[in-house]
């Protein structure tokens, strides 16, 4: 009656660097600076980024279940840094310069979920499944590039050389979106056409509703609700034929995923962002089954 199971999610996050060592020499207008001796060097470190999944389900009946299921965070940052590090070679002295920068990416984000549900079969044939899932958006970071750079280099006064300042990182501002709750609920009817034949219909809905904030006088991240409606049909055979296995199930799905004009508020009178659209997506599955 009780079923406990738990794992580990992985995603990939890249974390990079390079060097650039060596002289260049000032330009002397005819091409000198191409005469510049420098060394390179790349490293390129592919992490995994790992989140705990566990959950639990409780059969207490033939026609009732119950699930609880956690999924932890994960982010997915990228991070690149650099290092130019030698000599500019002004013909009777040269000027070491150091110029180092490193940049930021939080380019992925998936939220910490906690999903209720129950399956239940009112009537023969019929099930209904219904789940409540908290995603905690509050702590979605800044997907804005955050990125810092250091020049180090003494240049005598008189020199025709342009070199870039330095910059310290900006601090971002948080997006402030929101929990949300997010309801599911789909049916599920089979049908015997025959001793050998299946037939299943399945339809399903799901609300989304935006974690992004609607007043955003500091940002601009364009999110709308979502209404999801799903369809879907299986075909099952049986013994259909000795040279094909017991057990042959055709699957079809379609989804229509479908966002109402929402209006993202930015504070001025004059620009106001809003979002609409809708998205279609099918599949099929061929499964083939050996008892």
């Amino acid at each position: 009656e009780l079923a406990i199971g738990g794992g580990i999610g992985f995603l990939a996050a890249t974390h990079g660097g390079f060097g650039v060592t060596g002289t260049v020499p000032l330009s002397d207008g005819k091409g000198s600076e191409y005469d510049a001796t420098l060394r390179h060097q790349v490293d390129a470190d592919l992490t995994s980024v790992r989140f705990p999944m566990l959950g639990a389900t409780l059969m207490p009946s033939d026609w009732l279940s119950l699930a609880l299921v956690y999924r932890g965070e994960a982010r997915i940052e990228q991070r690149i840094a650099g290092t130019l590090a030698g000599n500019v070679d002004a013909r009777f002295f040269r000027i070491p310069v150091a110029y180092t920068f490193e940049t930021m990416t939080v380019t992925a984000f998936l939220p910490r979920q906690i999903v209720v549900g129950t399956s239940i079969r009112p009537a023969p044939g019929l099930r209904a499944n219904v789940d409540l899932a908290w995603q905690q958006w509050s702590r979605y970071p800044s997907p804005v590039s955050s990125s810092a750079t250091t020049l180090d280099a003494k240049v005598p006064a008189g020199l025709p050389i342009n070199l870039p300042g330095s910059a310290a990182a900006a601090p971002l501002a948080a997006p402030d979106f929101g929990d949300r709750l997010v309801p599911r609920l789909g049916l599920q009817y089979e049908m015997r056409i025959g001793p050998r034949v299946g037939l299943d219909l399945r339809v399903g809905y799901a609300f989304e509703k935006s974690p992004a904030p609607r007043q955003q006088p500091a940002s601009a991240f364009i999110d709308a609700d979502r209404h999801i409606v799903s369809f879907g049909t299986g075909l099952s055979w049986r013994h259909v034929a000795p040279w094909l296995p017991e057990v042959v199930r055709a699957d079809m799905q379609a989804q229509l995923s479908e966002w109402p004009s929402t209006v993202i508020d930015t504070g001025s009178a004059i620009t106001a962002l809003s979002a609409r659209g809708s998205a279609w997506c099918a599949g099929a599955t061929l499964t083939f089954g050996f008892e």
